[in-house]
């Protein structure tokens, strides 16, 4: 994709009111972004855009919308600058089981090697106050997987989801890290060593756009993502009130598998 095609992305991505919803469907009918910008008013109507929306995008086609476009330049200078790209959703190297959930995303963001996710990917998810026995088995799990052919897909949190990174990066293997954040900012700081690590030899995902902080409503969204990339969910250690069983009942809404390994299964 070349950097004007990406610049149209970022510009409709934030376009005030032009939700993923809306883009989805404006995707739908028109793959190219440069078409989607100039597709006739009443297809945009169509998709749920209302007269905020339609006269923003009006100014973006004319000289009104100089400040938007700034905006979608100082995101693609913040892609450059941190090695990443992304994959719309009409692109042929779009993940396909992302593809199969009600609501994917209209972007992905990536820093790494997109060819990953066409890789069979199990999800591992669990407490960020794991215990010393529950990391020690995800990372034993995660490298069994790696070793079985599969991918280990995790959400970068500390606890079982940094555990289960390192144990597929330990065993030579690939490991995806869904980020609540946008593709330029680790979160937790603890992990970006650990994310170096899983950008050289996986991949780092988001929906978000550059510069977006961690946000409590971000890590359910993230969530759904690291279910939706996977085959399957093992779910390690997750207390009764937890993202990881929000992960697990999403896994279930987008029929995918679920397993679970309980507290200290050795003990």
């Amino acid at each position: 994709m070349d950097s004007e095609e990406q610049l149209h992305w970022l510009l409709l991505a934030r376009l005030p009111g032009c939700s993923d919803r809306i883009l989805r469907s404006l995707q739908s009918r028109y793959p190219d972004p440069r078409e989607l910008l100039r597709a006739p008013q009443v297809h945009w109507r169509r998709a749920g855009a209302d007269d905020a929306l339609c006269t923003w995008r009006r100014k973006c086609l004319g000289q009104g919308g100089l400040e938007r476009w700034q905006q979608a330049e100082a995101d693609l200078c913040s892609l450059s600058d941190c090695g990443a790209g992304l994959i719309p959703l009409p692109a042929p190297g779009y993940p396909p089981l992302l593809r199969e959930i009600h609501d994917p995303p209209p972007l992905l963001y990536f820093r790494g090697d997109p060819s990953w996710l066409n890789t069979p990917a199990l999800a591992m998810v669990g407490s960020r106050r794991a215990s010393p026995s529950g990391a020690r088995i995800a990372r034993e799990i995660a490298a069994d997987l790696v070793t079985g052919g599969f991918l280990v897909c995790s959400g970068l949190a500390l606890g079982i989801d940094g555990a289960a990174h390192r144990g597929a990066l330990l065993a030579g293997g690939p490991t995806i890290a869904v980020m609540a954040t946008g593709i330029d900012r680790i979160y937790p700081r603890q992990h970006e060593r650990l994310a170096a690590d899983i950008q050289a030899r996986g991949l780092l995902v988001t929906e978000f756009p550059p510069g977006a902080p961690p946000r409590r409503a971000g890590f359910p969204r993230r969530n759904r993502l690291v279910s939706g990339l996977s085959l399957g969910v093992l779910v390690v250690e997750a207390a009764l009130r937890s993202g990881s069983l929000i992960t697990a009942r999403l896994a279930l809404e987008q029929n995918r598998e679920v397993f679970a390994l309980p507290h200290a299964v050795d003990d």
